[in-house]
């Protein structure tokens, strides 16, 4: 590469980095929430009204509507999914001592469509109608959980919760009498960490069984993580996580041990264990390129612009999901599509291209498109080129003291012999 294309590389490089961090910080800035707005959007033709404070209660307003005989009461509840924060409007009917909800109201969320889109289809919001603001409301007990948007439910229910237990003792001036909140580790969170135990077990073990098992593991992971917990990473999950969405591990563990595994893996032992192994969609790739068979070789002008395309398309992401501070936003890899039959914008157009592609192209999405997959190998590259440099220097200052040693010792006998 000439001069002048290294040195037009590297200021590309710095614009971009610029302007992620710029979007980032105008993003922030912009998350200011407006409530008043997003009640209006969700409840037309109302007007609202700060409610009198009482205490350090929950934020609260009063709806006023011309069918209304009187305002309705409602309280912001407001908590940590999956994806980022979530805002909800649980309407109240309260008494001199008793409380209780009329109905909750999605406002706001940063979760993954298809997730919100399945809670709203199993009805999940009208298992709060009619509970008393004293209730325990824990996934499981009181409340009914929805398969495959388990993270989402137990975060809205952990945001009524907290919103419903303070109204309790701030404005009801109530005794707490509720169950205290118990750490959520299942089956299915224990049967994940096996599956990554498995898997970094293969990446060492040589023996006949593990080459069975490797052959084996992603078709687990399909199976499992794909299908069955739908817990891909995205880059929407990694943008998540870059601007501090972090789910309570009491409420999530099947998110902290899949990205501790992950990111542990990467900077602890130096390996990628999440790509051919535990992601679900590189499994379909293989299934489909064993359809097959065939290995069509990737164009030469493709393929040597496959990484600049890869960039290009988690720039382009990350911008977008830093400026609209929600990471789902910006993911568009075809996973949704694929393991819950829900998707939105390009991601209709990316699944079948990528499924296409890989009956032909070995690894057709991970090669060229995936950043999920490539994030991780630039995180494991880094690491391995840090450690190199770090033993360099070592070895420098070794050699370095070596040589003063010799130096010294020479100098020593000189003075010993006059």
């Amino acid at each position: 590469m000439s001069r002048s294309k290294s040195g037009i590389s590297k200021l590309i490089t710095v614009l971009a980095w610029l302007s992620l961090l710029c979007a980032f910080a105008i993003g922030h800035l912009a998350a200011k929430t407006n409530y008043v707005q997003l009640l209006s959007q969700h409840f037309p033709n109302s007007t609202f009204t700060s409610a009198p404070a009482k205490g350090n209660g929950p934020l609260a307003f009063l709806r006023h509507h011309k069918d209304l005989p009187e305002a309705d009461l409602i309280l912001i509840a407001e908590g940590q999914g999956f994806g980022g924060p979530l805002i909800l409007a649980v309407a109240v009917s309260e008494t001199e001592k008793q409380g209780y909800i009329n109905k909750v109201t999605l406002l706001s969320d940063r979760e993954s469509p298809p997730f919100i889109a399945r809670l709203a289809k199993q009805n999940f919001y009208r298992e709060f109608n009619g509970k008393e603001v004293t209730a325990d409301f824990i996934i499981g007990d009181d409340i009914d959980g929805v398969t495959g948007a388990t993270v989402s439910s137990r975060g809205i229910a952990k945001a009524v919760q907290n919103a419903m237990h303070l109204s309790a003792v701030q404005r009801l001036d109530l005794d707490p009498g509720w169950q205290a909140e118990q750490w959520h580790f299942e089956l299915n969170d224990g049967l994940l960490l096996l599956l990554i135990l498995v898997v970094i077990y293969s990446c060492y073990a040589k023996n006949a069984f593990n080459t069975k098992l490797k052959l084996l593991i992603p078709l687990v992971s399909l199976g499992f993580i794909g299908f069955y917990i739908n817990a891909s990473l995205s880059i929407g999950s990694l943008g998540g996580l870059l601007m501090g969405y972090i789910p309570d591990p009491k409420q999530s563990p099947i998110w902290w041990i899949m990205m501790s595994s992950v990111l542990g893996a990467v900077f602890l032992l130096g390996k990628n264990i999440y790509c051919g192994k535990l992601c679900p969609f590189s499994a379909v790739q293989m299934l489909l390129h064993k359809i097959t068979g065939m290995k069509l070789p990737v164009n030469k002008t493709w393929a040597k612009h496959s990484r600049g395309l890869i960039m290009t398309l988690i720039w382009f992401s990350m911008m977008l999901i830093f400026l609209s501070h929600h990471p789902a936003m910006g993911s568009y890899e075809p996973f949704s599509m694929m393991f819950s039959l829900q998707g939105t914008g390009v991601q209709w157009y990316l699944l079948p291209l990528s499924l296409f592609g890989a009956l032909f192209i070995p690894d057709f999405w991970c090669r060229l498109f995936c950043p999920v997959g490539f994030s991780l190998n630039t995180l494991v590259r880094s690491r391995r080129q840090a450690l190199n440099k770090l033993s360099t220097v070592k070895l420098s200052k070794s050699q370095a003291i070596e040589v003063q040693s010799a130096e010294q010792y020479q100098h020593n006998i000189r003075r010993k012999h006059g």
